[in-house]
């Protein structure tokens, strides 16, 4: 059975707009904008990058980066990944050097949430 469906002469012309609960959406945004810290879900494939990026904070938070530091940051930096690697598996034992390492052959995505989270932290 198939029927033509009429358009009945009753019907809105358009969707109406509802403008219900708007101050409330709009507080909503506001303590969700200002307070984002305390609202802040991550899926989790972030919450296992957000670990290593955590080690490189409390690293940064504990740890100035002195003259020798950051030489050896410069160091590992121009080296590459190979040879950055291989100082990481040697230096296991030391957790500051494992972690000044690891600072320096941090990706974008690493540096962006690095940034993120020692905002958060107060420490930038």
């Amino acid at each position: 059975m198939s029927a033509v469906v009429v358009k009945l002469p009753t019907a809105a012309p358009r969707k109406v707009c509802n403008g219900r609960w708007k101050e409330q959406r709009a507080a909503a945004r506001a303590l969700k904008d200002q307070a984002a810290h305390r609202f802040s879900h991550r899926h989790p494939y972030e919450r296992e990058k957000m670990r290593e990026v955590e080690v490189m904070a409390d690293y940064l938070a504990t740890h100035s980066l002195t003259e020798e530091r950051l030489a050896i940051y410069a160091i590992v930096k121009a080296l590459g990944d190979d040879i950055a690697l291989r100082a990481l598996a040697a230096s296991n034992r030391d957790r500051g050097a494992s972690s000044l390492i690891r600072l320096a052959m941090a990706n974008g995505e690493q540096r962006y949430w690095l940034n993120q989270l020692l905002e958060d932290r107060g420490l930038v």
